[in-house]
C-alpha cells in the first residue's frame, strides 16, 4: 500500500525539521451526524497523507449533482451528488487547498482537454492534483485480487493518450469530496476516488500532526467510522503486471 512508508514524508523528530514539506492552508466544509455544519481552517504540512486527501480535483471542474451540473468549488454539504454508479449519494465533506509551485516545487498534475474521451467527456478542461486516485475495474485484476476495484495514483496514468502531465506555474486551487463511504466519482471522463479519511499509517505520523489531520474530519465520531477503502491502492505498473 502506497501510505505504509512514511518516513520520507513527515520528520522522525524535531531536530531534522528541513524533512518536512512546506506548510500549506486546508479548508473543510462538514456535515456532521446531527445536521450541523462545521468549518475547519488548519495548517499542516503539504505531504502525501494530507494531499491525497484535499488535492485531487482542480478549482472549475464540474460534477453533475441532483440540483443540475455544479462546479466543485460551490459543492456544499448535503448536496446530492451523482456517483459513478449512477445513484446519488449525500456530500458530507468537502475540502480544499492551494497548491504554490513557488512554495512546493515539482507536484505534478494531469490535465484532461474537452472532449478527450467523447462529447462532452469532460465538458470543460479538468485538472486533477497530486492526491487524485484512479479507480480501475479491470476484470481480470479484480479477479485476480478479489476486489471490486483497484486505485492508482492517476499522476502515473499521464502518459495515456488523453491525460497530459503539466507543471503549473501560479498557484492551483484543488478540492476532494467525502460521503458516509468511499464511492467513485465521475470527473472528467473517468472515475476518481473520493476521500477516504483512515489512510494506512496514520498510527506512523507525529501525534501533533495526526491529530491535526484527525480534527479535519468532523463528520466522523472517529476516523475509523469512515469503512474501509473501496479497492486496494496499486501502483500502475503493479496494474498492469496483474492484467497482463
Amino acid at each position: 500500500m502506497i501510505f505504509e512508508d512514511v518516513s520520507s514524508i513527515f520528520a522522525p523528530t524535531r531536530a531534522n525539521p528541513v524533512s518536512q514539506p512546506p506548510a500549506c492552508q486546508f479548508d473543510v466544509q462538514a456535515q456532521t451526524r446531527t445536521g450541523e455544519i462545521k468549518f475547519v481552517t488548519k495548517t499542516a504540512p503539504a505531504s502525501d497523507q494530507f494531499l491525497r486527501a484535499f488535492a485531487v480535483i482542480g478549482r472549475g471542474t464540474v460534477l453533475e449533482t441532483r440540483r443540475g451540473v455544479v462546479a466543485v468549488e460551490d459543492l456544499m454539504p448535503g448536496d446530492l451528488v451523482v456517483t459513478a454508479s449512477g445513484r446519488a449519494e449525500i456530500l458530507n465533506w468537502c475540502g480544499s487547498v492551494t497548491l504554490d509551485p513557488a512554495r512546493l516545487p515539482g507536484f505534478g498534475l494531469v490535465r484532461v482537454p474537452v472532449d478527450a474521451y467523447g462529447p462532452g467527456r469532460p465538458a470543460t478542461d479538468t485538472v486533477f492534483g497530486p492526491g487524485a486516485m484512479r479507480v480501475h475495474r479491470s476484470p481480470a485484476v479484480r479477479a485476480r485480487l478479489r476486489a471490486s476495484a483497484v486505485l492508482s495514483p492517476l499522476v502515473e496514468c499521464a502518459d495515456e493518450g488523453a491525460m497530459i502531465p503539466i507543471a503549473p506555474t501560479a498557484p492551483v486551487t484543488f478540492f476532494q469530496l467525502g460521503f458516509s463511504r468511499q464511492t467513485g466519482l465521475n470527473v472528467g471522463g473517468m472515475e476518481v476516488a473520493s476521500l477516504f479519511a483512515a489512510q494506512p499509517g496514520l498510527d506512523q505520523v507525529i501525534p501533533a500532526i495526526r491529530a491535526t489531520y484527525l480534527s479535519m474530519f468532523p463528520q466522523y465520531q472517529n476516523v475509523g467510522a469512515a469503512g474501509r477503502a473501496m479497492g486496494p491502492t496499486l501502483s500502475r505498473a503493479e496494474i498492469d503486471q496483474l492484467a497482463a
